[in-house]
């Protein structure tokens, strides 16, 4: 028999347990019962309708902003984005050419060197294993591991890429910083992009999530514009990474977000 799981949620579930009984002013609930247990059409994967009414309907307002097509519309046109880029970007770009000149002021230098450094890897790391250790200390391992698999899978992609489609980086000459890999993608926008959006998926609470995204995007914007004010990436590679990096985190949130033996959902309710 189908049944409403909270007034506050509007998700179909299907089980064979009882009616939901009501209180004296009115109110319906469910009873904490194994009998109260059936499938949620949420996330693609099961969950317990036996939850707290709170609990439960923060969960599916989480699992539901990252559902198809919540998910896989964004995702599609990420990887478009990507491949545009590395079509049409590099050396060979008049566009990319011209923005990388008039990124060229001596003012932003400094604010741009501080930036670059806190996308790169010996800045990530650490502050990656300072939000799992978090997660762990209030007992959401699926959520640390999830995190730190997140930024090291994706620093592992873009390596990859990097030796795959060996674009060369603008005029060494005009580097401000020392830069030892290839320019496709950008390493430090997807490195942004990437522990921002893990952040706000894995550690910040669902009921301050959206401005924890937007502030990701923030985070990201301004370290990925670091780098073609230091003269080390075309624009094109920049946009790249910040694809890379998004479409990667929506990929694993979305992939293993749901535990199906527990029905439960790696991104935080609470």
């Amino acid at each position: 028999m189908t049944r409403r799981c909270g007034a506050s949620i509007h998700l179909l579930c299907r089980g064979s347990g009882p009616t939901p009984s009501r209180s004296a002013n009115g109110k319906s609930f469910l009873k904490r019962s194994g009998a109260t247990q059936g499938k949620c059409s949420v996330f693609g994967e099961s969950c317990r309708s036996g939850w707290t009414g709170p609990q439960r309907s923060a969960t599916a307002r989480s699992m539901n902003r990252l559902s198809p097509p919540a998910v896989w519309m964004p995702l599609g046109a990420l990887v478009l984005l990507f491949i545009a880029m590395l079509l049409v970007g590099g050396p060979g770009s008049e566009l990319d050419r011209g923005i990388l000149i008039a990124a060229q002021h001596a003012e932003l230098v400094p604010a741009a060197r501080m930036l670059t450094t806190v996308g790169g890897w010996a800045v990530v790391i650490p502050i990656t294993l300072l939000g799992a250790a978090w997660l762990l200390y209030r007992r959401h391992r699926r959520q640390a591991l999830l995190l730190c698999g997140l930024l090291l899978s994706e620093r592992a992609l873009v390596e990859a890429f990097k030796e795959l489609f060996d674009r060369a980086r603008p005029d060494p000459h005009g580097h401000l910083v020392v830069v030892n890999s290839m320019a496709f993608p950008s390493g430090h926008a997807a490195n942004a992009m990437t522990l921002g959006l893990g952040f706000a998926l894995l550690v910040v609470p669902a009921a301050r999530r959206t401005s924890a995204v937007l502030a990701a995007l923030v985070f990201a914007a301004a370290i990925g514009l670091s780098r073609p004010i230091l003269g080390v990436h075309w624009p094109s590679d920049v946009i790249g990474g910040w694809a890379l990096g998004a479409a990667w985190t929506l990929l694993l949130v979305r992939l293993f977000a749901a535990d199906p033996r527990q029905g439960t959902s790696a991104v935080r309710p609470h």
